[in-house]
């Protein structure tokens, strides 16, 4: 996807803030973010708005740089232990991988303590990491 086609984006932020401010802020950040970050934000804008009051240019901003595209829920949860448990990587990803029905219970536990948001489309595992 070029940055040129984030129409949706754009629409989205115009809901938001009047055409000006949505076109600058769209300009100035289609430059300084990287491919997989504008995806996410293209597509969990509706999300970010939906769950923060009173969103404005520097908080969206910060939110910004706390979204990332991964190929599917696994590669994400592969990253997230890594992070925050890298004794237990191998073995955590041994089990999640032979359970599917776990992935699903193991993500909705991670959004429920409200680390992340997530969406997944079209083969990609789009992500929001809140706390």
């Amino acid at each position: 996807m070029g940055k040129n086609n984030y129409e949706n984006l754009k629409i989205e932020l115009k809901k938001l803030w009047n055409e000006e401010r949505a076109n600058n802020f769209f300009n100035e950040i289609v430059e300084k973010i990287d491919e997989d970050q504008m995806e996410c934000l293209s597509k969990m804008i509706i999300y970010i708005a939906e769950k923060t009051p009173d969103l404005d240019e520097i908080k969206l901003r910060e939110i910004v740089g706390n979204l990332d595209t991964f190929d599917g829920p696994l590669e994400f949860l592969e990253y997230f232990f890594k992070m925050t448990q890298p004794d237990l990587v191998e073995s955590t990803m041994e089990n999640l991988k032979a359970d599917p029905e776990e992935v699903i219970d193991m993500l909705e536990s991670i959004e429920d303590q409200g680390i992340i948001e997530y969406l997944v489309e079209f083969g990609s595992f789009y992500v929001w990491y809140k706390g």
